[in-house]
């Protein structure tokens, strides 16, 4: 038999890597040192019945690669309204909906407080420039960063403190708004033409759904690298094992550490960054009222957003919770 492509890692990387190398009939081997596959996309389930998302986290249904690999209909999707609720600085509340998947909310997102008039005309103008392009052509766009595009653009101070940090800040886990410009362009598009949504059955239905086309026994969970040797991989329980070729396919730090001085002293594109998910149960109805959209917070502060899961799939929560 052909040797195996290793890959290092079962997380949404290493599976997606798996699934297409197994589609071209080549054998695969997936190594994970946890005790499931997804990496960061898991779910717990606790004794109560509630599904815990590891991080806030929805799929966009639009993404061209997550509609390659992903079988939808299976997945029973359940999606988040269009729009956000926002708190202002001053502390007051404003709902925020899309005139784009929602025509009849147009007027009330043109009268809302977050920006101004013209602010709102700019956002209609980049709808236009993202519908214009593919995904592939804006992801190839000279770039800068996410809050100098935004300046450049024209869109005032107001509308990027309440509205553009804390939804992408969201999206990158950076309320700075360093990422680039042309990838702010492509998740822009993404929540233009597509839905956020969540499986009913929580997050890890993603990368369970793609390691169950792989073969029986192509992956090996608690299974921990220690070193790579050019196409050997020697596992911290002593055991080496050869393959056609390995695949690192894990976050920065730990590729950093695997590779050793193959890389230069970890930079910032390998570094992680960290957030906390913090739940709260409570009985009878849901403060979101069941409106199925989230909850922005534009001042300064612990809490960067809030959503209630259960109203967008009632099975993350047993009934009455």
């Amino acid at each position: 038999m052909k040797q195996p492509i290793i890959i290092i890692g079962a997380g949404m990387a290493g599976l997606s890597c798996a699934t297409w190398l197994h589609r071209a009939g080549h054998p695969v081997l997936v190594l994970e040192a946890s005790d499931g596959v997804g990496g960061r996309v898991r779910t717990d389930l606790s004794p109560e019945g509630f599904r815990l998302d590891r991080g806030f986290q929805v799929l966009q249904t639009n993404y061209p690669e997550a509609r390659r690999l992903f079988d939808y209909g299976a997945l029973l999707l359940k999606a988040f309204r269009s729009g956000a609720v926002i708190q202002l600085p001053d502390g007051r509340e404003t709902t925020l909906q899309s005139p784009l998947q929602q025509p009849l909310a147009a007027f009330s997102a043109l009268t809302s407080p977050v920006g101004t008039f013209a602010d709102k005309l700019r956002l209609l103008s980049l709808v236009r420039h993202v519908q214009k392009h593919t995904p592939e052509q804006l992801l190839q766009r000279p770039a800068t960063d996410t809050l100098s595009f935004l300046r450049r653009y024209g869109w005032s101070e107001q509308i990027i403190d309440a509205f553009f940090r804390p939804f992408f800040g969201g999206v990158y886990l950076d309320r700075s708004l360093s990422t680039a410009s042309n990838f702010f362009e492509f998740v822009f598009q993404q929540f233009v033409q597509g839905d956020a949504a969540v499986p009913a059955l929580g997050m890890q239905q993603l990368p369970e759904q793609l390691a169950a086309r792989l073969p029986a026994g192509a992956i090996r969970l608690n299974t921990t690298v220690a070193a790579i040797h050019g196409s050997e991989v020697r596992l911290t329980s002593g055991e080496v094992l050869s393959g056609a070729a390995v695949v690192l396919a894990t976050d920065g730090p730990a590729a950093s550490q695997l590779l050793g001085e193959q890389l230069p002293k970890q930079s910032a594109d390998m570094a992680s960054r960290l957030t906390t998910c913090t739940y709260f149960s409570a009985e009878g109805y849901s403060p979101g009222r069941g409106d199925r959209l989230l909850r922005l917070n534009a001042r300064p502060g612990l809490v960067h957003n809030v959503s209630f899961p259960a109203d967008v799939s009632p099975d993350y929560a047993p009934a009455g919770r």
